[in-house]
């Protein structure tokens, strides 16, 4: 005998499928006013700079650890 049984795979019903659950969309809150969205946005776009300003900094760090390695290489060293 193999290893599948087919009779009795084939008395025994399919069970029934789940019920596909549609996604709730977040309950986030909603601004009232033109004013409470102008202000969520600009406090999106202050986070924005905000992350660009750090992103920046790194660069700037890098680019001087690079130019310092360089500095190095291109001195003549006298042994």
């Amino acid at each position: 005998m193999g290893i599948f049984n087919l009779k009795k795979a084939a008395k025994e019903p399919l069970p029934e499928p789940m019920p596909i659950i549609p996604e709730q969309p977040k309950n986030e809150p909603q601004p009232e006013t033109n004013q409470d969205y102008a202000k969520l946005k600009f406090d999106l776009m202050l986070s924005e700079i905000e992350n660009v300003k750090t992103q920046i900094q790194m660069v700037n760090e890098r680019l001087k650890m690079i130019e310092k390695k360089l500095d190095q290489r291109t001195t003549i060293r006298y042994v």
